[in-house]
């Protein structure tokens, strides 16, 4: 007897449709800048290319030669680790202007209610003070 077929999805495809509907409710999320991603995508690509010088200059190169590669990949290696940390920093920044705009806004409003309500407190006296 054939086994019953499992459904299409799985739980991991779920739980990742659930997380960007909360993430959409919140407002605004963080998206990545254009240039940052060029920028990775740049050092990545810059990373395979000498990988590949390595492999056509082979065992023969010369000791100083080596030590280049070795030094441009150290520099290239730290160069992305470094945008990485700046990507994480950007969006640090990002999420804390978002609660500080937000802030902000619920400031506003309670301390435009409360406004409110002392004006209608004293011209409800000033009325009454009238009439006597």
């Amino acid at each position: 007897m054939p086994q019953a077929r499992k459904s299409g999805r799985s739980s991991s495809r779920r739980s990742t449709t659930s997380r960007r509907s909360t993430t959409s409710r919140r407002g605004a999320s963080f998206k990545e800048p254009a240039a940052l991603k060029r920028l990775n995508k740049s050092l990545g690509d810059a990373q395979r290319a000498l990988t590949q010088l390595r492999t056509h200059t082979g065992r023969n190169a010369a000791q100083n030669t080596r030590k280049l590669h070795k030094g441009v990949g150290r520099f290239l290696s730290d160069a992305k680790r470094d945008t990485g940390k700046f990507t994480t920093a950007i969006k640090r920044d990002f999420d804390k202007a978002q609660k500080a705009a937000s802030a902000t806004g619920q400031r506003s409003r309670t301390s435009g209610t409360s406004r409110r309500r002392s004006a209608r407190r004293t011209s409800s006296r000033r009325t009454t003070r009238k009439s006597s």
